[in-house]
């Protein structure tokens, strides 16, 4: 069962929280930006996303919390792409940079919303020259739970070939609160001498673009902390993830005060460096459909 629930407002439009919920987990949604603004894991009655208590708070946002971010993903230096023989100009929003799909991405819009049955389905569109892109995209995000599982369905079609790189970036804290530096980590990794391909506990901080060895829907990733006793378990069909420890937050205030290393990020996506060296983009009136589930269960290590 999906309940609505009112939000708040963005000039005349309002913003609703949509809540999903089985026997495992409470999950809530809003049609801003996507935004995942809360997982509860109900045998533990943790909330393990970070985020904000107001809309006020997601539009200033600059961290991005629980967001589906793009056309593009990570930062294009100099606002600058060059596509198909052609320079294009982007939005900058990281000082003279375009970040996360700049000014008006994705994870700035107010997205339609459809309830099917037990599915959240949430659409967007982006006009031609939006944010210096070329072509008219039609995004659709249907978020639905599984027993134990979040799952995230995107899918795209654009009637221009054109640069396109999606991912949700949820920050989790297993803990609910306090440093990450207890969780321990472990990516199927393409690289085998890749530190993190074993599980161990993290001692650095991370802001690393990882390729995952295997092809199709497969095992990513896989947290555990053994303060909770809670295991997350990411599944992609996605090449890569970006995989960031939270190195920038300070003192930002949401449903707690959040401060350096207090969350982590598995961002599902295409390698960076693939879609801006044209290797990977949505090709024109081609739909491109992409998924990622979060799955939580209680170990005893």
């Amino acid at each position: 069962m999906i309940k609505k629930d009112f939000f708040g407002t963005i000039g005349d439009k309002e913003i609703f929280y949509f809540t999903i919920e089985n026997s495992h987990l409470i999950v809530k949604i809003l049609n801003y930006g996507c935004v995942v603004q809360s997982i509860i894991v109900k045998e533990k009655n943790i909330d393990v996303v970070l985020g904000y208590k107001t809309i006020e708070d997601y539009i200033t946002d600059k961290n991005y919390f629980g967001a589906v971010v793009g056309r593009t993903v990570n930062c294009i230096k100099n606002a600058e792409l060059s596509f198909h023989g052609k320079k294009y100009l982007l939005s900058k929003n990281d000082g003279e940079n375009h970040l996360h799909g700049g000014v008006d991405g994705l994870s700035k819009r107010i997205w339609d919303y459809k309830i099917n049955q037990d599915e959240l389905i949430l659409t967007t569109k982006c006009l031609d020259l939006e944010d210096g892109y070329c072509g008219n995209l039609q995004v659709e995000v249907v978020y639905a739970l599984n027993e134990n599982s979040l799952c995230v369905k995107y899918s795209a079609v654009c009637d221009e070939d054109t640069p396109f790189n999606i991912t949700n970036h949820s920050y989790f804290n297993l803990n609910g609160a306090g440093k990450v530096f207890d969780h321990y980590f472990k990516f199927q990794c393409l690289d085998k001498n890749h530190q993190l391909n074993n599980c161990k506990l993290l001692d650095k901080e991370y802001d690393e673009n990882i390729f995952i060895s295997g092809h199709g829907y497969r095992e990513i990733s896989r947290v555990y902390s053994e303060c909770s006793n809670i295991e997350l378990t990411v599944l992609s069909d996605m090449p890569c993830v970006q995989f960031y420890t939270a190195n920038e937050l300070d003192k930002v205030v949401g449903k707690k005060v959040y401060n350096r290393n207090e969350g982590f990020c598995i961002e599902t996506q295409f390698a960076p460096q693939d879609v801006m060296c044209e290797k990977v983009f949505l090709k024109k009136n081609k739909k491109i459909n992409k998924v990622t589930s979060f799955v939580f269960k209680l170990i005893d290590k």
